[in-house]
């Protein structure tokens, strides 16, 4: 009762921001959105089919985002209500009331329950231990093709920086510790049971861990999957953490990325320059994740007390 009565409370003081605020918020977000992908998200979209630090932003993570655009919306935290008319919604994103907030009451049980699934991800990624020695092995396991093996499909239409006998002696050199379902599942079939871990859908969360690069690209997925009850400026974040993580992916992958120094992990001295880039990416990844956390609480704690807020206020009218 005390908590209802304090939720209840704070509605009560929540003042509804002025355009003249939050307008300002949302050219920034766009702006940092734009110049964090070279373009503005529409046009970046429409190059990304055959650039590897894009691709993955529209295709990879295209059923979250839905339409390019979204990528440079505008959306306050959970809660705050806003001046917009509907002049102002097409820099907003969709489902914003007449009130000038977003109901988290509306959102379907399969969206709930994709939420759900979504903060467990991240909270059993920031209590595991980071995994150093992986060396983005995952990348050269999908290529895989020991004598008499069919052709591997190569994920990225680019050349590679090392030829065929170099990725098998690699993959075969030592145990690939990749501890990510999302990329375990497009290895080579020949390269599966080379990986420590037998990674499956229902045990992904036994293993995701907060060094991996693909944990960290996925904080996006994370983040625009709570949209629009998330700070925009919390997107950006995963999205500058996105990229930075897919950088060092494909530069430590077998593929050659024009203009980019690769970090040559089939190397004793290229693993652990990968090492060093993977905590750096770690390092940012932390306190975004921990933001994501707190957003997905702040979510579901309105989602289940709102109601019940309303209806003390019945009770109290009464």
């Amino acid at each position: 009762m005390r908590r209802c009565a304090a939720v209840l409370a704070m509605l009560r003081a929540a003042a509804i921001v002025p355009r003249t605020r939050w307008q300002p918020q949302a050219e920034r977000h766009l702006a940092r959105v734009t110049k964090l992908l070279g373009a503005a998200p529409d046009v970046a979209a429409a190059r990304s089919r055959d650039d590897p630090l894009l691709n993955f932003v529209f295709t990879y993570y295209g059923s979250d985002l839905g339409a390019a655009a979204n990528l440079g919306r505008w959306c306050p935290p959970v809660g705050v209500a806003i001046e917009a008319s509907q002049d102002d919604r097409e820099r907003l994103w969709r489902g914003i009331e007449s009130s000038g907030s977003y109901d988290p009451r509306k959102l379907p049980k399969k969206r709930l329950a994709a939420l759900e699934r979504g903060r467990a991800a991240l909270a059993a990624t920031r209590k595991r231990p980071p995994i150093w020695h992986c060396y983005g092995l995952h990348e050269w396991a999908m290529l895989y093709r020991p004598d008499g093996a069919p052709q591997p499909h190569k994920h990225q239409s680019l050349p590679l920086r090392v030829d065929q006998a170099t990725i098998n002696r690699v993959v075969e050199a030592d145990e690939i510790k990749c501890t990510h379902f999302d990329a375990f599942r497009f290895f080579a079939p020949e390269a599966t049971d080379k990986n420590r871990h037998a990674l499956t859908r229902q045990t992904q969360l036994d293993h995701e861990q907060p060094a991996c690069v693909h944990a960290n690209m996925d904080l996006l997925r994370y983040a625009l999957r709570l949209a629009p009850f998330v700070d925009a400026s919390l997107i950006g974040d995963a999205l500058d953490v996105a990229l930075q993580a897919r950088d060092l992916d494909i530069r430590a992958s077998p593929y050659l990325l024009a203009g980019a120094v690769p970090v040559e992990v089939e190397t004793t001295a290229g693993r652990k320059e990968y090492v060093r880039r993977q905590a750096a990416v770690h390092d940012a990844a932390a306190p975004v994740r921990d933001r994501l956390l707190a957003a997905y609480d702040d979510f579901f704690l309105a989602h289940a007390l709102v109601p019940d807020a309303r209806a003390e206020e019945a009770k109290l009218v009464v």
